[in-house]
C-alpha cells in the first residue's frame, strides 16, 4: 500500500538519519545526525508500520554555480534541523542526467521529489513515473514543468520578473547619466530561463524610458566563454554600453574581457556573487548584479512540502514567488525599493 502523505509531527528520539548530496547520479544518502534537542520535532509521514522520517530527493541542475551550491547547502541544513532524510544530485548542467537523477530518485521512493532545472520541459519520462507512484514533485526556480503533467508548487523567482527590476534600476542608472538611448549587447544561452532572463532586462530598461539598441546577442554557459564572445563583440563594436549578461560567469567572463581590452563597457551579471560584488563596490565598469535568493528558495519549498502533508490543498502548479533584488554601487535594493527608484 502507498505512503499516505500526512504530515505527523512525533517526539523527538534518538534515530539514525541519512544526509549527503552526491554528484551525478543519485547515490545512497550517507548516515547523518540527529537533530539537536533545540529543533522543532522531526517532519514524519505515516505508513502501515507507524511513522517514517520523511525522505524528500532534491535534483539540482549544476553545483558548478554558485546559486546551486548555496541552494544545495539551505536544503541540507534545512533537513537536517527538521529531521528530514535526504538526497540531493547534481546534474552538471545536462538535461539528460537530470533526466536520469530524477528517474532514480524516484525508484528509490522518495517521499517528495524537488526539481531545480533549466530544462522542466524536458523532464516529461521523471513527471510520468512520479504519477505513476504517486509522487508528488515541487519545483524550485524553474519556469516550467513537461506538457501534460503537473506539479505541485513552483517557488522562486520567476526569471522575467527579476531582471525586469534589474532593467529597471538600470534604466534609473542611465537615466541619472542623461542617456535615454543605449547600445547593448546580450550575453544568454538557449535555454528558457536564458531567455526569458534577457527579456526582462530588455522590458526593464524599455518600459522606464530607455530605447535599446541591440548590436548583438552571444551564448555563452561558463566564463570562459563570456570572455571568448566578449571579446568577439568588443572587436566587432566600438559603441557598446553595456553587456547584459544572465550569470555571474557570463558576466565575469565579460569584465576579463574588459579589462583585457582595456574598455570600461558597462556590464550587468546575476547572482551577486563575491567577486561581483568586489568589482562592483570597488567601482568598476561592473556595475551591478541581479540578485535572486536561492537558500530561501529551497527552504520555502520545504515549508510549503509541509503544508501540503499537512492537508493543504494546492491548485495544480502553482507558484509562491521568492522575491528579488539587484546589487548595486549604492549597495542592495530589493524590488519594491527599486520601483521607489524609478518613480522619484
Amino acid at each position: 500500500m502507498k505512503k499516505l502523505l500526512s504530515l505527523s509531527l512525533v517526539l523527538l528520539m534518538a534515530a539514525t538519519l541519512f544526509s549527503g548530496c552526491s554528484s551525478g547520479s543519485a547515490a545512497p544518502a550517507a548516515e547523518g545526525t540527529t537533530p539537536a534537542s533545540n529543533t522543532s520535532s522531526p517532519v514524519s509521514i505515516e505508513t502501515d508500520g507507524g511513522s517514517d522520517p520523511l525522505f524528500v530527493g532534491f535534483s539540482t541542475w549544476s553545483l558548478s554555480f554558485t546559486f546551486y551550491t548555496e541552494m544545495s547547502a539551505a536544503f541540507q541544513s534545512e533537513c537536517e534541523a527538521r529531521g528530514i532524510r535526504y538526497v540531493c544530485t547534481d546534474s552538471k548542467g545536462d538535461i539528460e542526467t537530470q533526466l536520469n537523477d530524477c528517474v532514480d530518485l524516484l525508484n528509490k521512493d522518495v517521499d517528495v521529489l524537488i526539481i531545480a532545472s533549466h530544462f522542466g520541459e524536458s523532464l516529461g519520462e521523471a513527471f510520468e513515473l512520479a504519477e505513476k507512484k504517486g509522487i508528488p514533485i515541487f519545483m524550485v526556480d524553474t519556469n516550467q514543468g513537461p506538457e501534460g503533467y503537473n506539479f505541485v508548487c513552483k517557488t522562486g523567482t520567476v526569471n522575467y520578473d527579476a531582471t525586469y527590476i534589474a532593467g529597471t534600476y538600470l534604466a534609473y542608472f542611465f537615466l541619472e547619466q542623461g542617456m535615454d538611448t543605449i547600445n547593448a549587447v546580450n550575453v544568454t544561452s538557449a535555454g528558457s530561463v536564458a531567455q526569458e532572463r534577457t527579456k526582462g532586462y530588455m522590458a526593464g530598461l524599455q518600459d522606464h524610458g530607455i530605447t535599446v539598441n541591440v548590436l548583438n546577442e552571444y551564448w555563452s554557459s561558463s566564463r570562459a566563454e563570456g570572455m571568448s564572445v566578449a571579446e568577439d563583440a568588443l572587436m566587432m563594436y566600438s559603441n557598446i554600453d553595456i553587456f547584459l549578461c544572465i550569470t555571474a560567469q557570463s558576466g565575469l567572463g565579460t569584465y576579463d574581457a574588459c579589462a583585457a581590452a582595456k574598455r570600461d563597457v558597462y556590464i550587468i551579471g546575476m547572482d551577486g556573487i563575491a567577486e561581483e560584488r568586489q568589482y562592483i563596490d570597488s567601482g568598476t565598469n561592473y556595475i551591478a548584479s541581479t540578485i535572486q535568493y536561492p537558500g530561501d528558495m529551497v527552504i520555502n519549498a520545504l515549508d510549503l512540502i509541509e503544508e501540503y502533508l499537512e492537508g493543504r490543498e494546492f491548485e495544480p502548479n502553482s507558484y509562491v514567488e521568492t522575491p528579488s533584488g539587484v546589487y548595486t554601487r549604492d549597495g542592495e535594493y530589493k524590488a519594491d525599493a527599486v520601483m521607489a527608484l524609478i518613480a522619484d
